[in-house]
Order: structure tokens, then C-alpha cells, then sequence
């Protein structure tokens, strides 16, 4: 191809691309929809032995916040974990995730609907020293405060 053809396929290119990003208008506002309340969590047990807090997450001071949504099975475990949102570092959130996959919840302890399709959402607050000063999410059902030290 001669550069006159490369030239020319180069326009035809951008004006092809140009006609497809016309401007769309925002969708029509709809009535806002009244947020349902977060589910009962049932007690969960957490291995409590581990140290939650990653050591690398430590040593770099990292620290953040993720809610985690995700569904309990009839056996008590959680199962289609998902991160919802976050400002916590990768790393954090893996961890948050891999904490709730290891808990086992007890569906004794609040009345439970394996057939409620509403999700259960969960605050994972990493921070050094003091979690007290940082509130959880709205709309979660509950918080996890993992807490580690500078030391």
C-alpha cells in the first residue's frame, strides 16, 4: 500500500470513528427506588488464630476499606463473593475476600431465608492501630476491624 492509500485509510478510519462517537443524552431520570435494609448477618466463625493483617500490607502501612457482597448456602458458607467497592489496595482486598470464604456462619443465630436473593454486605476496615474513627459503609449488613500494629 502506498502512503497516499495509508493516508487515506487513516481518514476514512477517523471519520468512521468520529460519526460513532456522537454525543447520546443522559437516560431519563426515574423516581429513586427506597434502598432496601442490609441483611441480618448471621454470627460468623473466623479463624481467629491467623493473623488477618498481610505482613507486606504492614510493612508498606496499607490501609482501607472494602465491603464485600456476597450469599450464605444453606451449609453456612459464602458463597458468590464479590467486591462491591473499595479504597483499600489490592492486596487488602484479596485478603478481605479470602476472610470471608474462611468464615463459617451460623444460621441459627438470626432468622434466614435461603431463598432471599438479597445479598449480604460485608465492611472489611484494614487499619494500623485505631479503626474507631473510620465508620463502615453505608448499607452494609455488618463490619470486620482488622488491625495491625507499626511495629
Amino acid at each position: 500500500m502506498t502512503v497516499r492509500g495509508v493516508v487515506f485509510s487513516l481518514g476514512v478510519l477517523a471519520a468512521l470513528l468520529q460519526g460513532c462517537a456522537t454525543q447520546r443524552s443522559p437516560p431519563a431520570a426515574s423516581a429513586p427506588v427506597a434502598a432496601a435494609p442490609p441483611r441480618a448477618l448471621p454470627h460468623a466463625q473466623i479463624d481467629t488464630k491467623r493473623d488477618w493483617y498481610p505482613w507486606q500490607g504492614r510493612l508498606q502501612n496499607l490501609e482501607g476499606q472494602t465491603v464485600v457482597r456476597f450469599q450464605i448456602d444453606r451449609g453456612g458458607k459464602a458463597t458468590a463473593i464479590k467486591v462491591v467497592t473499595s479504597d483499600a489496595a489490592p492486596l487488602l482486598q484479596v485478603t478481605a475476600v479470602q476472610l470471608i470464604q474462611s468464615a463459617r456462619f451460623d444460621l441459627t443465630s438470626v432468622p434466614y431465608d435461603a431463598g432471599n436473593p438479597a445479598p449480604f454486605l460485608v465492611s472489611v476496615l484494614f487499619c494500623m492501630e485505631r479503626c474507631q474513627n473510620r465508620p463502615p459503609y453505608p448499607g452494609t449488613s455488618d463490619s470486620i476491624m482488622i488491625t495491625g500494629s507499626r511495629h
